[in-house]
């Protein structure tokens, strides 16, 4: 492993371990804006163990692609929380009476699937019912009326609004030509060289690097989102790291330039 990646890994494990000694805590606070933000940070903290577990065993690729949800989460809970009032959490939340209402409309054109389903309402296990539902569905669907998706912004929009247009516009696009195996994707999977064409098939650092970087980017500003709405105070702490890993990557750069 290149020492540069053992210096980046060693930054994130220490914002792993700040985030991982405060959720030991209970979160007393048992309102809709914390609950969404423990919720945040609960998401988050499970995908950056994942991300960090890829990195050190050399699939950057993958790694690379799985902190694209890292940068959406980070963006949807800078939108919602952006909002004074409640009005775009709740949008958020009851818009899974929409998912909902898609999946049971499904399961009502297969025969076998809608007796499982009522047979799980007439038992219990399930608590609503797809009148219940489309119910819900009416009245969520007639109040925010949604389009493509919960929010009334595209992701682009959201990045836009809560000001990070830079990572958007470039780390973003790349994780999604990656992940959606553009043409642009092959760059990273096949190199040709005089010798013939290398399929990069196995564990290697490349986009770990950058993967790393972009990690904990994204999850500094999700524990520190997440500190500010649930009076943690952490504001010494994550400064005082944020401070050194920006000399230290700047350091990096340099370097590498």
């Amino acid at each position: 492993m290149p020492e540069e990646i053992k210096t980046l890994l060693s930054f994130n494990d220490r914002l792993h371990k700040i985030a991982e000694t405060q959720l030991q805590s209970e979160i007393h606070d048992t309102s809709n804006r914390a609950l969404f933000q423990a919720f945040v940070l609960g998401k988050g903290f499970k995908t950056y163990e994942a991300v960090l577990l890829l990195c050190r065993s050399g699939y950057g690729e993958d790694a690379f692609v799985l902190t694209r949800s890292l940068f959406e989460l980070m963006v949807t809970n800078a939108y919602v929380l952006d909002d004074a009032t409640e009005d775009t959490l709740l949008r958020y939340m009851n818009y899974d009476w929409v998912t909902r209402k898609e999946m049971y409309d499904y399961i009502a054109s297969v025969p076998d699937l809608l007796a499982q389903l009522n047979a799980e309402i007439a038992s219990g296990k399930r608590i609503n019912t797809i009148p219940e539902v489309e119910a819900e569905y009416q009245r969520v669907k007639a109040k925010y009326s949604y389009r493509n998706g919960w929010s009334d912004k595209s992701i682009k929009g959201m990045s836009e609004a809560v000001g990070r247009t830079d990572m958007y516009s470039t780390v973003y696009r790349m994780q999604c030509t990656v992940g959606h195996t553009d043409a642009r994707s092959m760059n990273d999977y096949v190199h040709l060289t005089d010798e013939g064409t290398i399929l990069n098939i196995g564990p290697n650092w490349d986009l770990t690097r950058s993967t790393l970087v972009v990690t904990f980017d994204c999850f500094f500003h999700i524990l520190k989102e997440a500190a500010a709405q649930l009076s943690w105070d952490l504001d010494v702490t994550l400064e005082a790291l944020a401070t050194e890993y920006a000399q230290v990557v700047g350091e990096l750069k340099h370097g590498t330039d």
